[in-house]
Formats: C-alpha cells, sequence, structure tokens
C-alpha cells in the first residue's frame, strides 16, 4: 500500500480532513505534515503547562493554608465525606456551588480507590480548571462574592490574596480579571493538548507566551528552567513546512528501489 494512504488509514482520514485539512485543495502529504506537527507541538507544550498546574496551584496551597489553617476545618454537613483537614473543608466555607462539588468528586474518587483523604492528595486530585475557576468574579469583594467569613462583614479570596500568590505580576496586570483570562486560556489549551485535540489552528506563541508569564509571577526560577529546556520556539519555526520536508524524506526511503541496469530489479552481482 502506498506510505501515505497506509498512514491515512492508521490515523483516519475522517480525523484528518475534519482536524487537520486547511483547504479542499491540499495534498495528503500536507495534512498528513500538519498533523505531525500538531503532535509536536501538543508534546512540546507539556512542560510549560505542567509548570503552570503545578505551580499555581501549590501557591494557592500555601497562601490559603495559612490564612485558614486546618484548624479551622470541620466536617461537611450532609455529603458523609471524610474532611481532608485543610483550607478545602473550611468553615465558614471559601467554595462556591461547582467548586465544593469539585472538591466531593476527588473525594468520592479517593473513598473509591480506598485511600486516604489527605490534603495532598485532594490538591493534587483538583483540575487546572478548577484552580482558575477561583479567580472568577464570584471569589472577588463585590457584591456578587460568594461568602463572608467574619460575622457577616464581607470579604473575598480576591485582591486580598492576589500579590501572595503571584508575587511577581506586574503592577500594571495585578488584577483577578488579568490573571483569570490568562489562567482559563492556559486551562482550556492544557485540555486540548491532553486530550490529542487540533491545537494548530490556535495562537499557540500568545498562548505559549501566556503560560510562561504565568509560572514567572509564582517562580521565577522555575521560568528560567522552563525556558531553558523549552522546544516550542523552535517546533513553531519548523512550521509546517519542515513536517513536508520531514515526511519526504521519509517516502523517500520508503520508495522502492530502481531497477537495476539489466532490468532484474536487483543490483545483485
Amino acid at each position: 500500500m502506498d506510505p501515505i494512504q497506509s498512514l491515512g488509514s492508521a490515523l483516519s482520514h475522517a480525523r484528518l480532513d475534519l482536524g487537520f485539512r486547511a483547504s479542499a485543495s491540499e495534498s495528503e502529504r500536507t495534512v498528513l505534515a500538519r498533523y505531525l506537527y500538531n503532535m509536536a507541538v501538543c508534546e512540546a507544550l507539556y512542560p510549560v503547562l505542567q509548570a503552570v498546574e503545578i505551580a499555581l496551584r501549590n501557591s494557592l496551597d500555601a497562601v490559603l493554608s495559612a490564612e485558614y489553617p486546618p484548624g479551622s476545618a470541620a466536617p461537611r454537613a450532609g455529603d458523609g465525606l471524610p474532611v481532608a483537614g485543610c483550607w478545602l473543608d473550611a468553615t465558614p466555607c471559601l467554595l462556591g456551588s461547582r467548586e465544593q462539588e469539585e472538591v466531593r468528586k476527588v473525594k468520592r474518587r479517593l473513598v473509591g480507590e480506598r485511600k486516604a483523604i489527605t490534603p495532598h492528595r485532594l490538591i493534587a486530585g483538583l483540575s487546572l480548571g478548577f484552580w482558575a475557576g477561583l479567580f472568577t468574579r464570584r471569589y472577588e469583594i463585590g457584591p456578587a462574592s460568594s461568602y463572608d467569613l467574619n460575622d457577616g462583614v464581607q470579604t473575598a479570596l480576591w485582591p486580598r490574596h492576589l500579590k501572595a500568590v503571584f508575587p511577581w505580576l506586574p503592577r500594571r496586570h495585578a488584577t483577578r480579571n488579568h490573571a483569570y483570562r490568562v489562567i482559563r486560556a492556559v486551562a482550556e489549551l492544557r485540555n486540548q493538548v491532553f486530550h490529542h485535540r487540533p491545537v494548530w489552528r490556535l495562537p499557540l506563541a500568545a498562548l505559549h507566551c501566556h503560560a510562561t508569564d504565568a509560572v514567572g509571577w509564582i517562580s521565577p526560577p522555575l521560568q528560567q528552567v522552563t525556558r531553558a529546556t523549552d522546544r516550542f520556539p523552535d517546533l513553531c519555526r519548523k512550521g509546517v513546512p519542515g513536517y513536508e520536508k520531514d515526511l519526504a524524506a521519509f517516502l523517500a526511503i520508503q520508495a522502492p528501489a530502481p531497477p537495476a541496469a539489466d532490468g532484474t530489479g536487483s543490483a545483485h552481482t
């Protein structure tokens, strides 16, 4: 079978046409090259996306644990689930209804796996979408704030804890809304990348820059390490044309050897 057709069949012609074809006139080789480019870019985005997720949840946990220590935690009424003994179970509850349900889902999973519900396991089990959700407007001081902590005196996470969570966030961007827009965009990219979806149409360079910046808001050293090991810029410069060249070289290797001069098709003597 023709190698191009074989590759297309293995990857699904329908999926390639739906997710990786820019125009009806494109060759199958270009479509396959775009698929390979998309796959490589997704791989190259893993380090910075992981750095954002890990650094963000650890920073939030450190700040909120100090503000709402385990001593303030009490059993949550009604759900019958164990208490982790951290700020996620604080009373009064810090979380909106959606985030509370996300915490319960992780707890139910841990119970089903017969694992103890510890702060570490609970924090690690929550998605980047959960952490991004803590930056929505209802967690900012205002009429829509989600909770009161001081006998009816309204308070909220933001802007109160913004500087502590993001010590190196530039002053011109030091708002809950800016942090939310960046973290939400990074979370959406993370979901696309981790589920093997086409991301080549997205503004990847800008999103990569946002993710790298967000790491630096929390830990400049981690940002430096991430940049030092980052292959994404090189892959962006290579682009789909570079993968077309790689694919052409691969196909040249796969092509049958030309017939020998004696017509036997073999170069043996």
